[in-house]
């Protein structure tokens, strides 16, 4: 046996153009875009929420405050206009982050069609590499643009929730003002202090009844029930004085209440929403993926089930209510499988030109007169299957009594090789086998030796011929490509 030895096969440009297109059409068939129904669902949600965000936006601004509301309401006369400046505020966020979605699937756009005309152009390898990285940078523009799509649907839909409780708090402190303008004409002081607080009371009472308050403060308001049962029965039995008594620290206290009940179910809502839409989009995202060819390909059995199972229980965290938690596996599980999809894309095309690169190979042995050429991958799975992207193994039997060949190829197409049954002293015979199939495969592939063993001592004049050969053929190839 002639001993170890290593070479290196690339793909002419005819092989490398035709798996770069591959490899371009897998990249954009996992990657939802407007062109796709899952890219144009989520772009119309988005625009269905800013639509409708917008003419809340409109109604907000086209309700005025009135002076009567403005004189014996202020405090919900200014939580009002806050309310108005929060929504003018998300739907600007929300418009922000639709420009950057836009302007992302529009470069994406400009990139995919620079990478396919510079493919068609193709001259040469470096040409066809950059396509496909044009096509990368195109894929992942296009998965950020999704992203920023989800926020600003985020603000949008929170706008619309600030805006729906807008118009119900508006009917409240309309209807309250007009009270306290008609106590304030009372003239005696305790009945329209008094009558005064009824009327906020009442109010107050009423949007806090709107609340889930005992799911964000719970307990607590049935200690103010007492409270208000109390004024209630001296403002009824015209007891003024005592229900202004006890009115005024109660309309403090049920105000300070309402506004903080308020402020955790706005941040519980809009928190909910995000996990929401996070899980919305990560499924419109993972849509186009075959979790078959995830794992043929990417060999990364678990990885990919434990990516798809986290998936599966976000719906289950948002339901317990564990918001953050949810969106972190979301964004966990997409970047996994964002990961995953990419290794098996180039896994995939990788081992398809390996193996047209290999079958040249056994061409051109059994043409030269080996017995048909075997070959089988090297790794397999638990269940016995192949591991086809794990070296690929090929054996010819020469057809006399030595130099049978036995060699590896890797999916970047390096060739550990062995003549097998050669003699020491005999190393010559390795060197011209080796030239005999560097000559088979030469008008289809580049087959350069970069490490010749021990035939590199038998004839160096023969390695020097092969070498100057294989780097003429380069030469030719380049400027017809050119």
């Amino acid at each position: 046996m002639s001993g170890p030895k290593c070479g290196q096969v690339n793909p002419l440009l005819p092989v490398a153009i035709a798996g770069a297109t591959a490899l371009i059409r897998l990249i954009r068939a996992n990657v939802p875009t407007r062109s796709t129904g899952s890219g144009n669902q989520h772009v119309n949600e988005h625009q269905a929420s800013e639509r409708q965000a917008e003419a809340i936006q409109r109604t907000m601004s086209s309700t005025p405050i009135s002076a009567t509301v403005l004189k014996h309401a202020p405090a919900d006369a200014a939580q009002l206009e806050e309310q108005k400046k929060q929504a003018d505020a998300l739907i600007a966020t929300g418009k922000r982050e639709a420009k950057k979605a836009n302007d992302l699937r529009s470069n994406a756009e400009s990139l995919q069609n620079r990478a396919q005309r510079l493919l068609n152009s193709a001259g040469n390898r470096r040409q066809v590499d950059d396509a496909v990285r044009m096509e990368r940078e195109a894929a992942d523009q296009l998965r950020q643009a999704l992203d920023h799509s989800r926020q600003a649907k985020n603000a949008f839909d929170s706008a619309i929730a600030i805006g729906n409780r807008f118009a119900q708090n508006v009917s409240n402190v309309g209807r309250i003002a007009a009270e306290r303008e008609t106590a304030a004409k009372i003239a005696e002081e305790n009945q329209r202090r008094a009558s005064t607080n009824n009327s906020e009371i009442g109010g107050l009472t009423e949007s806090i009844n709107s609340l889930n308050y005992e799911k964000f403060a719970p307990g607590e308001f049935r200690a103010l029930s007492s409270d208000i049962d109390s004024f209630r029965r001296a403002f009824d039995s015209k007891n003024f004085a005592e229900a202004a008594k006890i009115g005024e620290g109660l309309a403090a206290r049920l105000r300070t209440f309402e506004q903080r009940v308020s402020a955790l179910q706005t941040a519980f809502e809009t928190a909910q929403i995000a996990a929401q839409n996070a899980l919305t989009a990560a499924k419109e995202e993972i849509a186009p993926l075959d979790r078959a060819e995830l794992i043929r390909w990417s060999g990364e059995d678990a990885v990919v089930a434990s990516a798809y199972s986290r998936l599966e229980t976000v719906t289950e965290m948002v339901a317990s209510e564990q918001f953050a938690e949810a969106e972190s596996a979301v964004a966990a599980s997409v970047e996994e499988l964002r990961r995953l999809a990419k290794t098996a894309d180039e896994n995939k095309i990788a081992s398809e030109q390996r193996y047209a690169l290999a079958e040249v190979i056994m061409n051109a042995l059994y043409e030269q007169g080996y017995d048909s050429p075997t070959y089988y991958y090297m790794q397999k799975k638990p269940d016995g299957s192949d591991v086809e992207f794990s070296d690929l193994a090929i054996f010819a039997k020469a057809p006399g009594d030595r130099g049978d060949m036995r060699m590896s190829i890797d999916l970047a197409g390096k060739v550990d090789l062995e003549v097998e049954n050669i003699a020491e002293g005999e190393e010559g015979v390795c060197v011209e086998l080796i030239q005999n199939l560097q000559k088979g495969v030469g008008n289809e592939m580049d087959f350069q030796m970069t490490d010749w063993g021990r035939g590199s001592n038998a004839n160096p004049k023969a390695k020097v011929a092969v070498q100057t050969q294989m780097q003429t053929q380069e030469i030719t190839r380049t400027r017809q490509g050119g």
